[in-house]
């Protein structure tokens, strides 16, 4: 992964991101240290991959990027943004592929 650190500003791209081989497909993350009490994380789901249970120790604030993300709460298309409480838990998944950027409070 190629990550860099500049005058306090991390930066990182999905290119050379580590692939996650999950059971039901392929997710590939970057993943920014924590700055400023937050953590970032770019997530590119391959076609019909599925992400294991996602429990979120700390809020969440997502956007979509490209493509369509879904959960058991419903869909998140391209644009779409949600925030996932401390204490939260999904399973997101995408059918045609998607990215996402993640943001998260530290611990």
């Amino acid at each position: 992964m190629n990550q860099q650190m500049i005058s306090g500003f991390s930066r990182a791209d999905i290119e050379s991101a580590p692939l996650i081989d999950v059971s039901t497909g392929r997710i590939w993350t970057a993943h920014l240290t924590a700055v400023g009490g937050l953590a970032a994380d770019l997530y590119a789901f391959a076609p019909g991959a599925a992400a294991g249970e996602g429990f979120h120790l700390t809020t969440e604030l997502g956007f979509v990027i490209d493509g369509e993300l879904k959960d058991e709460n419903g869909a998140y298309p391209a644009g779409s943004l949600w925030v996932a409480a401390a204490g939260t838990v999904h399973h997101p998944c995408s059918e045609s592929g998607a990215r996402a950027l993640v943001v998260q409070t530290s611990m």
